[in-house]
């Protein structure tokens, strides 16, 4: 039986092979003859479900409050770039928000006052701290949409959610958003304790490639280890495939810090014009859900 193919696409299947058998072998099982056996040693590998287990909780994260018309009680903190958000109908079934968010011409990261302020952001937080927590969305980039050099998508945040090249103590907590980079390219990006870069450590850029011109389910999984100090995961799924899995990380350095929420961050940068958006753009984004285990 060959491998569930919605849950597994080619090029996942080519970058495991690759990516798991020593040089020698890959050119044997890459060959135009060696494919279906490499394929076919595959159903050894089951597919991962998105979001390992059961969870007692589950928020689910109402957008329309971004848009002051509606007059929603707003549950987020910290917002920011209304202006470049709008309400789109008939995209969803009742009751559900769809929101596309502009980023305009020259934008880049919001910090920057000399760019154009494009992409917005907000902090959700959930109603107590998680040791285990799973973040659902869905983002929808036009088919003609220019990736540039790259920019940010929402991720989970633990403690005050560091962010913005912020001084490297990081006692204060995490944040895990996703990036894409030039063509759509997907990676985690990712502030913790031991972060080594001036900003955000780059994670597995290059897992996954961001799709154009249809919703992708974005489906993030990060577990705190109770005891391990460089004991705790974050995975990935897109559209259900598993596309990223990073152990044996230190997200705290403290067991105070917990999951605290979902930090929304969307924009172009990078903070100089060689991140800026080339032209007028947007993306759309909906279905927001966390579950999640307290500790």
């Amino acid at each position: 039986m060959l491998p569930n193919w919605k849950s597994c696409r080619w090029a996942h299947v080519l970058h495991v092979i690759s990516a798991e058998m020593p040089r020698s072998v890959t050119r044997q099982y890459l060959s135009p003859i060696g494919l279906f056996g490499a394929i076919t040693m595959l159903t050894l590998m089951p597919a991962s479900a998105a979001c390992r287990g059961s969870y007692a909780h589950q928020d689910t994260i109402e957008l329309a409050s971004l848009i002051p018309e509606t007059k929603a009680r707003s549950k987020f903190s910290h917002v920011w770039g209304r202006e470049n958000i709008s309400l789109l109908s008939g995209e969803a079934p009742a009751g559900v928000t769809v929101v596309r968010v502009g980023f305009p011409r020259g934008s880049v990261n919001p910090g920057n006052p000399s760019y154009p302020s494009g992409g917005a952001g907000f902090l959700y937080r959930l109603k107590a701290g998680a040791e285990r927590a799973c973040l659902t969305y869905r983002v929808r980039f036009p088919q003609t949409f220019d990736f540039a050099r790259g920019g940010k998508l929402p991720g989970l945040f633990g403690g005050q959610a560091p962010r913005g090249c912020t001084a490297r103590d990081l006692s204060i907590g995490f944040s895990a958003r996703l990036m894409w980079r030039t063509s759509g390219v997907g990676e985690l990006y990712l502030y913790s304790p031991d972060r080594s870069a001036r900003c955000g450590d780059s994670i597995q850029a290059g897992a996954w490639t961001f799709p154009v011109g249809r919703w992708v389910t974005v489906q993030q999984e990060i577990e705190l280890s109770p005891n391990e100090e460089h004991g705790d995961a974050v995975r990935i799924w897109i559209d259900e495939a598993l596309v990223m899995e990073q152990a044996g990380l230190r997200l705290r350095d403290n067991r105070e810090v917990a999951i605290a929420g979902l930090l929304f961050s969307t924009f172009f940068g990078g903070a100089d014009a060689s991140w800026a958006s080339p032209t007028d753009q947007f993306a759309d984004f909906t279905g927001f859900t966390i579950k999640w285990s307290p500790q």
